[in-house]
């Protein structure tokens, strides 16, 4: 019995291999060894600011009090993935995803990101978080496709029907064409309104974000009526 089972151990994977390449063949280019690069579209990846690391910017707030942010750090890599049948890999995937990271000498933090999409008709998708309020925004699809805050979470999925959302997303951005700010006007401004269980926000909560293209963080709102906006020198 022993011997048996020691022969069908070293059998099973030669007759896998078999049926596994007769599959490719009967399949044609659907099971073939293949490997794809997702990249960010350019137009999306200019969303990222343009600071180097130890450079700062400057946001006043309504009471004339000003902070520095400096960039803290950047990643940029390709993110590995594989796929495959009977635990033979047939495909590798490598999507694009880059970030940026700014404190502040008061404490708050803002951090950017974006990731390539790898599924047609979605896009890349745009992270931003200021002080611990975090949104999704597909920049295909224009739509929020996710909002994490320190007391609700709401995430979705992608689907052949569209994003499956655990919870309705209240929570919105829209397009700005222009915003001036302390007299400097920033093009293509993303605006993003948290609109989700405000009976649980205080008054740090940050309620509304505005990054502008090649710019980043230009103003923030808290619920306390604070507001910061970004100051030119």
């Amino acid at each position: 019995m022993m011997n048996i089972t020691n022969w069908w151990s070293k059998l099973l994977p030669v007759l896998l291999a078999v049926i596994l390449s007769i599959t490719v063949v009967a399949c044609g280019e659907d099971w073939a060894f293949r490997e794809e690069t997702y990249t960010i579209e350019a137009r999306n990846d200019s969303w990222l600011p343009v600071e180097q690391v130890d450079e700062v910017f400057l946001m006043e707030d309504n009471y004339g009090i000003s902070q520095s942010f400096a960039l803290q750090s950047e990643y940029y890599y390709l993110d590995k993935s594989w796929g495959g049948y009977f635990g033979i890999t047939t495909d590798i995937t490598y999507t694009e995803y880059r970030s940026r990271h700014y404190t502040s000498t008061y404490g708050d933090e803002f951090s950017i990101s974006i990731r390539a999409s790898t599924w047609d008709p979605y896009g890349d998708v745009l992270r931003v978080e200021v002080n611990e309020v975090v949104f999704r925004y597909d920049l295909g699809q224009e739509i929020v496709t996710e909002i994490s805050t320190p007391f609700l979470h709401i995430g979705s999925s992608q689907t052949s029907e569209g994003y499956d959302f655990e919870n309705t997303i209240q929570s919105a951005c829209t397009f700005l064409d222009t915003v001036v700010l302390n007299g400097t006007a920033y093009r293509d401004v993303l605006h993003f309104e948290l609109l989700d269980a405000p009976e649980k926000w205080n008054q740090e909560t940050v309620k509304e974000i505005f990054v502008a293209r090649e710019t980043g963080l230009v103003k923030y709102i808290l619920n306390g009526r604070t507001y910061y906006v970004r100051k030119t020198e």
